[in-house]
């Protein structure tokens, strides 16, 4: 056939979502594409098609286009990889439709839902490929094709498959349990974090409009993996209530609060996610008494085919046209199908956020240095270029490791009665285990700037960073690793252990976990709006009052009241604060005033002209100073307040910029000490972090420094950072209880900000790390093992077996077995024998042990002493019951 052809993207990760006819068809056919085009700009159907029968099922939409007098070529490729185009042949040529039996008509844009999540978030190469993570969505290619929910799923599933004897069956989709490309459960993945009660912006975009309305609601789920499934009777108990109709003025109707009426002639058409659809912003109350992690649904009533109970009687905007004034016409709507089949048609989307109490915040007292703020990355994201743009999660997940607990709450006391020597924590650097971290690291530096460090644009898609680079990052681990502060150096790993830089490897991944999550832009809400005296703190802190302990107080910067400072980043979404700003109160201007987002500064045709000129790329919102407003701290200015978060982990208060000074900087040239940076003040110009392009590494380091002093070397009431470490990998590195744990060290006696997003982006990093298989950690092979209790030979192979010390302690033991069994050839672990009783206190904490007569795990129940095998790594295993047989099973036999 000349001039018509069927195209295929080259590659999954082409920017083409679905199948799609190539430009030499004629400009009368409509796309594959039919959902997506405004339904005033389709032409009519002429040829009938199969898709015409789903109209008597209920279905109004027209998603089949025809070609005449053509034979096409269509793809084979199966739908699970990439839908392809369904065709068949009929009187005229052959039919097409879109790969669904019925698209939907919209999703929910902001915060993302789950399908919409899973589709700018995708990445076929990993899914094809079989690299991708734990908490990388399933590819999703159809973002508003969730076209069934309800009582099926209350979160949308897609349909559109047919079985054997032609019945409607569901697709792989189905959002009320998202799956990760591993086709596993998907961890929660928070995109919206509020306050209970808060009037918060919602936006939706609809691809083909059946009128109607959107309602809203939240329902609390358990914080699990996988999630907990929501229900129909707890979105229906928890509907959010409209407030407001940013775009077209729709009104409140108080018959219906919970109604957001979406305007028909007038919506404003555009690009979404690759989609022409019609824009709406709403904004909408959230109900008092329900907060934690909430899934947020986006529930949407058509209303072509039928009108709803109050339609009658709602006042329509007369700017909205004609169609409104068609729904006196039409029949009632009746009872609404429960699972969205029949008429009228009705659509689910849902989004994982986060709900905190209205009195929830960080006591000012608190010594934090962490800043626990609004505007975190939100989707295993990485420090923010010029700010960032997604909500944070607040959750801390559940404690699913062995042996691993969390520390306990800090008290006010300093930081230095939590300090180890460097002798204490690593036994002095290695070369060699530098050498090793380094390569390991080399070889996936591309991996971590393209997937680790990133930043959400406007559009909510994550870039790579060009402010947060991996070069930067090695150089500055160069420095801390090498040289550090004041004898501490970053922890790199064991020299006494086989692949010892592991262990430095996961500290840094628990590192760049909370660094992934430390981002600032000054988004924290007071009541609806952003105070410029953020500055100062939020969440009820005073960052200028963050003190050091007694002992160090001369360490500390001064508060200079006529400092005056502009930061250098900030968010770029529309409206988006500007940069945090300080500066000393003046007659002129007495009192700060608040960000208003709301305002629209690009209007030309005013008199005289309004333009953006806040900061680049500003695209609305305005500084108004017209009136004090405090933030939740009570503060109405910003003199004195330029000590607000900065750097990859966020160095905020004159304490932390102090030590910074007093250790690298000019302090401790002025006091005749080496310095790393004799020319930069932190005190004077706490900007530099950010700001410096000399040295672009410092914003890496401001960090590592405060995880030297303060996490890394955390050893209090019996949790032990490098400890607990130590634990985790040789446990196998599972569960979210060694994260968990080091997310609440810095946040001192404040509440845990985002702690399963911690937990994600830790995730995400070993991922990254070790591709899913982390090489095997264990003791050297020249390593032995001295106890008083009990003498420990290494046997190298069955020969020596018969030179085992037989020296006895005070209980009677059984001979070892004869010969004794080996595990020669195997590189994987190196074996011990003992000869110790079970119960003694050496491994009276353990639960299980391997019997080497037996070859099985056997509880530590019994005073009778037996030969036990201890085996690096893997003697973890026995000590759960749930995982020993099958530990054994693959390890030991």
């Amino acid at each position: 056939m000349k001039g018509y052809t069927t195209t295929r993207a080259s590659s999954p990760a082409a920017d083409s979502q679905t199948e799609t006819i190539a430009p030499l068809l004629p400009r009368t056919i409509p796309s594959p594409q039919y959902d997506a085009i405004p339904q005033r700009t389709r032409r009519r159907r002429r040829t009938p098609s199969p898709a015409h029968d789903a109209r008597t099922s209920g279905f109004n939409c027209r998603a089949s286009s025809v070609i005449t007098g053509a034979a096409v070529a269509i793809s084979s490729v199966p739908w699970s990889s990439s839908p392809p185009l369904a065709a068949w042949t009929g009187r005229g040529g052959v039919y097409y439709r879109s790969p669904l039996f019925v698209s939907a008509h919209g999703y929910l844009k902001s915060p993302r839902s789950r399908n919409l999540v899973a589709f700018e978030d995708k990445n076929w190469e990993t899914f094809l490929g079989g690299s991708g993570g734990s908490n990388d969505p399933l590819p999703e290619d159809c973002p508003h094709c969730l076209n069934k929910g309800g009582s099926l799923a209350q979160c949308g599933i897609l349909y559109g498959n047919h079985d054997e004897n032609g019945k409607l069956v569901p697709w792989e989709r189905n959002y009320d349990k998202p799956l990760n490309v591993r086709k596993q459960p998907m961890s929660p993945n928070v995109q919206g974090e509020y306050m209970e009660g808060d009037v918060i912006e919602v936006e939706a975009m609809v691809t083909t409009h059946h009128k109607g309305h959107f309602e809203f609601s939240v329902c609390p789920i358990k914080n699990s993996v996988p999630m907990e499934v929501p229900t129909e009777k707890c979105f229906v108990k928890n509907k959010l209530e409209f407030v407001s109709d940013e775009l077209y003025g729709a009104p409140f109707d108080p018959n219906y609060p919970e109604r957001a009426y979406i305007a028909p002639d007038k919506a404003n058409w555009g690009q979404g996610s690759n989609l022409y659809a019609a824009n709406y912003k709403f904004k909408v109350r959230l109900p008092m008494g329900v907060y934690g992690d909430l899934v947020l649904q986006w529930y949407y009533l058509t209303a072509n085919s039928c009108k709803h109970e109050g339609y009658a009687d709602y006042p329509f905007p007369e700017a909205w046209g004609s169609d409104t004034k068609l729904y006196p016409g039409l029949p009632d709507c009746g009872e609404l199908p429960k699972d969205g089949n029949g008429v009228p048609e009705q659509f689910w989307n849902c989004a994982e956020v986060k709900i905190r109490r209205s009195d929830d915040k960080v006591p000012a007292t608190s010594n934090s240095h962490l800043d626990a703020l609004h505007g975190s990355t939100g989707n295993g994201g990485s420090p923010s270029q010029d700010g960032n743009t997604s909500d944070s999660s607040e959750s801390t997940g559940s404690d699913q490791s062995i042996g691993t607990s969390s520390p306990p709450k800090e008290d006010q006391s300093s930081t230095s009665d939590m300090v180890q020597t460097t002798s204490e924590i690593q036994g002095g650097f290695s070369p060699d285990v530098f050498t090793d971290l380094s390569n390991a690291l080399e070889k996936v530096k591309e991996e971590i700037d393209s997937k680790l460090f990133l930043y959400q644009t406007p559009d909510l898609k994550w870039e790579p960073s060009s402010v947060y680079r991996y070069k930067d990052f090695s150089e500055s681990l160069n420095v801390m690793a090498t040289e550090g502060v004041a004898g501490k150096t970053f922890y790199i790993g064991e020299s006494a252990a086989v692949n010892g830089y592991v262990y430095g490897l996961v500290n840094i991944a628990a590192f760049l976990a909370q660094s992934m999550k430390e981002t600032i832009v000054g988004r924290w809400l007071a009541s609806g709006i952003y105070p410029l005296s953020n500055a100062c703190g939020q969440l009820g802190q005073s960052y200028q009052d963050y003190h050091c302990s007694p002992e160090e107080a001369h360490m500390e910067c001064k508060v200079d009241p006529n400092m005056s400072l502009v930061g250098v980043t900030h968010a770029k979404w529309y409206g988006a604060p500007g940069p945090l700003k300080c500066g000393p109160k003046t007659a002129e201007q007495p009192f700060s005033g608040i960000w208003d987002h709301t305002y629209e500064c690009n209007n030309q045709w005013a008199d005289p002209p309004i333009t953006c000129d806040d900061y680049e790329g500003q695209k609305a919102g305005r500084y108004d100073q017209s009136a004090p407003f405090a933030n939740t701290a009570g503060r109405t200015d910003v003199e004195g307040c330029c000590w607000w978060g900065r750097g990859v982990i966020q160095t905020s208060g004159i304490c932390n910029f102090g030590k910074l000074n007093y250790f690298l900087g000019a302090g401790a040239k002025n006091d005749g000490r080496s310095s790393k940076y004799p020319q930069v003040d932190f005190c004077k110009d706490p900007e530099v972090i950010c700001a410096s392009s000399e040295h672009s590494e410092l914003k890496w380091i401001a960090g590592e420094f405060y995880w030297i002093e303060s996490v890394q070397s955390y050893n209090k009431e019996g949790w032990n950072y490098i400890t607990e470490l130590r634990k985790f990998v040789d446990g196998g590195m599972t569960g979210s209880g060694f994260i968990d744990g080091v997310s609440g060290i810095p946040c001192g006696t404040g509440e845990l900000d985002g702690g399963y997003e911690r937990s994600q982006n830790f995730q995400k990093v070993l991922d990254v790390f070790f591709d899913g298989v982390p090489p095997k950690v264990g003791p050297s092979p020249d390593t032995s093992v001295n106890s008083e209790s009990e003498s420990e030979i290494k046997f190298e192979s069955e020969s020596e077996s018969e030179s085992v010390s037989t020296e006895t302690n005070d209980h009677n033991l059984e001979s070892p077995p004869s010969p004794m069994p080996t595990h020669e050839g195997n590189d994987d672990f190196t074996t011990f024998w003992t000869h110790a009783p079970l119960g003694s206190p050496k491994y009276a904490a353990k639960e299980y042990y391997l019997d080497s007569f037996t070859g099985m795990c056997r509880p530590n129940d019994s005073t009778k002493p037996t030969w036990i095998v201890a085996v690096s790594l893997y003697d973890e295993c026995c000590q759960a019951s749930w995982n020993k047989d099958a530990c054994l099973a693959s390890k030991y036999r």
